[in-house]
């Protein structure tokens, strides 16, 4: 297929149980490959023959231009090939080594990749245990590195000396614009020196350090980076246990800001005085687009004072309060929220404990909507009753493109009145069904939709010949991605899935399953 096929520029193996013979293949094949673009090979087990046969087409592919190879359990002699190779890379401008052994030895040859490698612009080397003396190499050799644009170093640990190195290097370096340090282990002190060195960089537009832990302190140099910053764009804390006076005084920085347009403080309580100051930055600030809360605990009083300060909004179009607990009284809010808001596109409820009851309220004010595009209302429970308003929803709605109901505990009937609004609706192009009582009948229902085009069936325990009638009676509608996420599908349902498939000859249709190992393998026996 590799050899043959030439329009592929994307092939995702993640997780795939390939053996080191089985990578070989793979990698031989994109070597002589001239379409393909990206290769996903994560969590597969590589021996130094599938490395040494990796590290030749990196030398020699011209087209390849992402690769992961994050949890493949990469030891220092293989890291230090893969580095290498992409060294005198040409094309490669995204790589993944997440999760693989480094030590000095192979660090001094990713040190020397960078320093080499000029057409790199992304680098992730996520919980790879770098030591604080492998951390200070790797960020003076970015420090003066002229392509790379986007780092992610989460889930290493920083001290001292390690973090007056990334300092210095947030300081010097001229293109970096995204950087990830996620549970980083950045004490009080070592995150008050990266804030410094932010409040001064001017190019620098997406930071996450999420999961560090914050005093009141970091809050002010936060704020204090905020105010002198004029480039930072988003910045996620997530589950950095912001308190009250750290919340408000971040609030407060973000009222005046001119250049924030993404914020992520989920997982951070809020209590009365913080949610006062977050209603202050959704009505004075004016230019956050990107706003969430998920699992911030807020109560009914807070949630009500989100949503009307967010109604009378003009520039915030994403907002997230899964895992916040509604009722009677913040639904009323959040309805008038999204009877009064002009310029909301996404809303994400997941997870609220929505009512029944609640839901039907919800569904009646997006009905009438005429600017949300994406609604997530997973892991709420629907009712027969609640069902039918989903489906009265679908049928009115002018606008909504994607729609997600994973694990909403959908009946039959209610799958019904779901399956068979989408026949009526005009907009909706994604949907997720997964995890709820999806029955194989249902999908004549679906082939009545003029619009969709990706359909995900997850966590059904559809069995080989309810896959293959599933897919066999979309082919002929619009859709254009089927995932089957956790399902019973077998080795016999893959090799008859490929005859089917082959025999309808359709192009544009994509299949995602899991939990199907040895898939290259079966698709070899099949050609043969």
């Amino acid at each position: 297929m590799l050899r043959e096929n030439k329009v592929l520029t994307s092939l995702g193996l993640d997780g795939c149980e390939l053996s080191p013979d089985g990578l070989c293949k793979v990698f031989k094949a994109v070597g002589m490959n001239t379409k393909l673009t990206s290769l996903h090979v994560s969590r597969n087990k590589f021996d130094d023959q599938s490395v040494a046969i990796a590290c030749t087409m990196l030398k020699e592919n011209k087209v390849l231009t992402l690769l992961r190879l994050d949890s493949c359990e990469l030891g220092s002699k293989d890291l230090c090939e893969v580095c290498e190779a992409v060294a005198v890379n040409t094309k490669l401008t995204s790589l993944d080594l997440s999760k693989n052994k480094f030590d000095d030895e192979s660090v001094a040859h990713l040190e020397n990749m960078l320093k080499k490698n000029k057409v790199l612009t992304s680098l992730k080397i996520l919980d790879c245990n770098l030591s604080p003396e492998s951390l200070c190499d790797v960020c003076r050799a970015i420090q003066d590195n002229t392509t790379l644009t986007a780092l992610d170093l989460s889930g290493n640990n920083f001290y001292d000396q390690s973090v007056s190195s990334l300092e210095i290097m947030l300081r010097q370096n001229k293109t970096l614009i995204s950087l990830g340090l996620k549970e980083c282990g950045l004490f009080p002190e070592g995150l008050n020196e990266v804030c410094r060195a932010i409040g001064v960089n001017n190019t620098l537009t997406s930071l996450n350090i999420t999961w560090d832990k914050h005093d009141d302190q970091i809050s002010y140099s936060l704020g204090t980076m905020l105010k002198k910053n004029k480039v930072l764009k988003s910045l996620e804390l997530l589950n950095c246990e912001l308190g009250r006076e750290g919340l408000s005084k971040l609030c407060r920085a973000i009222r005046g800001n001119t250049a924030l347009t993404s914020l992520n403080l989920s997982q951070n309580k809020f209590d009365d005085q913080s949610t006062t100051s977050l209603g202050q930055v959704l009505k004075e600030n004016k230019v956050l687009s990107s706003l969430e809360l998920q699992h911030c605990e807020l109560d009914q009083d807070h949630l009500c004072k989100v949503c009307n300060s967010v109604e009378a909004n003009t520039t915030l179009t994403s907002l997230s309060l899964s895992g916040n607990k509604f009722n009677d009284h913040s639904v009323a809010s959040l309805v008038k929220m999204l009877k009064g808001n002009k310029v909301l596109t996404s809303l994400e409820l997941q997870n609220c404990e929505l009512s029944p009851e609640c839901l039907c309220k919800v569904c009646s004010a997006i009905g009438v909507n005429n600017m949300l595009t994406s609604l997530n209302l997973s892991k709420n429970t629907f009712n027969d009753q609640s069902a039918v308003c989903l489906g009265t929803m679908l049928r009115e709605n002018s606008v909504l493109t994607s729609l997600k109901l994973e694990n909403c505990e959908l009946s039959p009937g209610g799958l019904i009145e779901v399956c068979s609004a989408t026949g009526v609706n005009t907009t909706l192009t994604s949907l997720d069904l997964a995890f709820n009582n999806f029955e194989a009948s249902l999908v004549q229902l679906l082939t009545n939709s003029k619009t969709l085009e990706e359909l995900c069936l997850g966590w059904y325990s559809l069995d080989d010949d309810a896959v293959c009638s599933l897919t066999m009676g979309l082919m002929h509608c619009k859709v254009k991605k089927i995932l089957f996420y956790a399902n019973d599908l077998t080795e016999r349902g893959v090799m008859e899935l490929f005859k089917q498939l082959h025999a309808q000859s359709n192009p544009t249709l994509t299949l995602e399953v899991t939990k199907v190992p040895q898939y290259d393998q079966l698709h070899d026996e099949w050609v043969q």
